[in-house]
């Protein structure tokens, strides 16, 4: 597809799933960098590229198909 992915998020600091992570519930936390009105005043929705969320969208799909067809799932933690 094209796009970037990368597992460990550690170095970046805890994201908004990082309770739900610590007490055992898998997550998963898909972010860019570069947006400087992340969590800010102006973190509004008319600032969300539309062609970001299409390679979001992308991405989710993907996963959620072979999660759904996968035979085991196994869980990664890299913190």
């Amino acid at each position: 597809m094209g796009y970037y992915l990368e597992q460990d998020y550690c170095v970046l600091g805890t994201p908004d799933s990082g309770r739900f992570t610590e007490a055992g519930v898998p997550t998963t936390w898909i972010w860019g960098p570069g947006d400087k009105h992340y969590h800010s005043p102006e973190d509004k929705p008319e600032r969300v590229d539309p062609n970001k969320l299409k390679a979001l969208a992308d991405i989710l799909a993907t996963v959620i198909c072979r999660l759904a067809n996968a035979e085991e799932i196994k869980w990664y933690n890299s913190c």
